[in-house]
């Protein structure tokens, strides 16, 4: 039997693009999904010289990030130059295309054939919907959805599901003048599923009614005002409309959590009518730092994002199911709560919002939770600081703390460059002989110096090295912006004519001055450096290596 996605890659051998739209837009496929031969449909498309297919299935979603090997075979088996160049011109990757995976995520819980692809190997499958949708006067059609997902995008469910008895609604009938293909089109609208080409066949009528039915306006909007948009500028807003109905939905159900005592058992009848009505099928408690309670946040298995969480609900979910047990399952982990919070609203939004203060603790978080992708954003808030409170230490970490982070969690090619840029850019405060600053500037080299594991002789330490290289930069950058007359010979101008006394002392001075700073400041990092010997020991021999520098060595310590 041919499978859906064998058609539709059967169609792009063809070159059919009519027959590549009905597939993708009438079947729940993954356009990023890869067939027996290792191809996905936008691989075989390039390769197969089909320019309006490749065009076609990159405003649909299909990824064509250069940084992955899928990626780089999209762009290096382009039949021609023509689809090479839109490929490039796309890039369509996560850096650029910041929304897309949180797209991925919604819309993988709405087809089925999609799994969590987890970042260290484990396949996790996405858990199936929690209520079922059914027609009063077709009983064949039922689609399984998340309750957390109706409630958050459609005014309808959340008022049927809020204002109802106070039992868990596990089915729900729907009005009869609905169709299967009209609630389809509602159901792939909420989760992000490509609805462009349903909605731009659909009547404008039929689509109105729709919209107002469910009380989803957006709906309507993809129809009418959106109309003369491209598929990416559709996209982009349907997703900023998706993130503000999840923030919604966490702002009112999903923030506060349970706060029980300690040494008290957790119960589900303990959580408020609203998060129990959305049915989380996973707890998370985290200790109070201060007092004796523990936080119980209610939450849902398919936006977890963290592969130590969801590894651990999997097998505590074992043993409860071999005792009968059905209640949500309980994942103990060791955060504070405001970090906790942090990490929950970006499972659901995609969304950061964090102070600096705590953007070191958050990166080890997701560094000991397994978040492999957000450990770049928190990077970024950190690296965006220039405050000598992170030299000193008033954000409760300082820049050393933040390099042996970068080390430690593996962020440190994003981090090691920021760090040492803002020690270059603060080389005085490190060098003063008087104060704590030198000791810990020394420690951290000492550190870096120790990460090389095999060294040689001719080998660097590569914090000394970015130092110089910044600090070089710092400098350079100033005397860039002096005028290019401060350049020439003091015993003339541009245009020849001889300087005046005034003239020749300002720009010597000014030069001298820098120079001066420049020479003071390498010869104070040299001296620190040239007090200590760099011996090192090479743990596959048992050896020492003496690091060759310009300068006098002793031992360190």
């Amino acid at each position: 039997m041919v499978t859906a996605f064998a058609a539709l890659m059967a169609a792009i051998r063809l070159g059919d693009i009519h027959s590549v739209q009905n597939h993708i837009a009438n079947s729940r496929l993954d356009l990023n999904s890869v067939d027996q031969f290792d191809y996905s449909p936008l691989i075989l498309a390039s390769l197969c010289g089909h320019y309006e297919i490749v065009e076609f299935l990159l405003e649909s979603g299909a990824r064509c990030d250069r940084d992955t090997f899928q990626g780089e075979r999209a762009v290096y088996s382009a039949l021609n130059d023509r689809i090479r160049s839109l490929l490039l011109k796309h890039d369509y990757s996560i850096s650029v295309d910041r929304n897309q995976p949180f797209v991925s995520l919604i819309s993988s819980l709405w087809s089925k054939e999609v799994g969590c692809a987890s970042l260290v190997g484990i396949t996790l499958p996405r858990p199936n919907g929690d209520i079922c949708l059914q027609l009063s006067r077709d009983e064949s059609f039922d689609y399984y959805a998340h309750t957390f997902i109706l409630v958050a995008r459609s005014n309808y469910f959340r008022n049927r599901i809020w204002t109802g008895d106070s039992s868990l609604p596990i089915k729900l009938t729907l009005p009869t003048d609905l169709t299967p293909t009209s609630i389809s089109l509602a159901l792939r609208y909420m989760y992000l599923y490509d609805t462009d080409t349903l909605i731009d066949k659909s009547d404008l009528t039929s689509t109105e009614n729709l919209a107002l039915i469910f009380g989803m306006p957006g709906l309507f909007d993809a129809r009418t005002t959106m109309e003369g948009k491209d598929r990416r500028q559709k996209r982009a807003i349907a997703v900023e409309l998706a993130q503000r109905d999840l923030l919604q939905l966490w702002e009112d159900c999903l923030r506060v959590p349970l706060r029980i005592n300690r040494n008290e058992q957790f119960s589900t009848e303990m959580l408020n009518r609203k998060l129990l009505l959305l049915q989380p099928d996973i707890i998370l408690q985290v200790e109070s730092p201060t007092g004796g309670f523990t936080y119980c946040y209610g939450a849902h298995k398919a936006v977890i994002q963290s592969d130590f969480i969801s590894t651990a609900a999997r097998f505590k979910e074992k043993f409860q199911s071999q005792c009968g047990d059905k209640s949500p399952v309980l994942v103990t982990v060791d955060v504070a709560p405001i970090i906790m919070e942090t990490l929950l609203k970006w499972f659901y939004t995609d969304l950061i919002d964090i102070s600096p203060n705590l953007a070191l603790e958050l990166l080890v978080a997701a560094d000991m939770l397994l978040i492999e992708r957000l450990k770049p954003k928190v990077c970024l808030i950190i690296a965006t600081q220039d405050s000598r409170d992170l030299l000193t230490g008033d954000l409760g970490y300082s820049i050393f703390d933040v390099a042996r982070a970068g080390w430690l969690t593996g962020t440190f090619p994003k981090l090691d460059p920021f760090c040492a840029k803002f020690l270059a850019s603060h080389l005085e405060d490190c060098l003063n002989e008087n104060g704590m600053l030198r000791h810990q500037f020394e420690e951290l080299i000492k550190e870096s110096a120790t990460r090389i594991e095999r060294r040689e002789n001719t080998d660097t330490i590569e914090l000394v090295d970015d130092i110089r290289y910044y600090l070089n930069e710092r400098f350079r950058m100033r005397f860039d912006t002096l005028p290019m007359e401060m350049f020439l010979g003091l015993d003339e101008k541009p245009d020849g004519d001889p300087p005046n006394q005034q003239e020749a002392t300002k720009p010597s001075e000014m030069l001298r001055t820098g120079t001066e700073e420049y020479t003071r400041l390498m010869m104070g990092f040299d001296k620190l450096l040239g007090r200590y010997s760099y011996v090192l020991f090479i743990r596959n021999t048992g050896k020492v290596a003496n690091k060759q520098t310009n300068v006098s060595k002793r031992d360190w310590g």
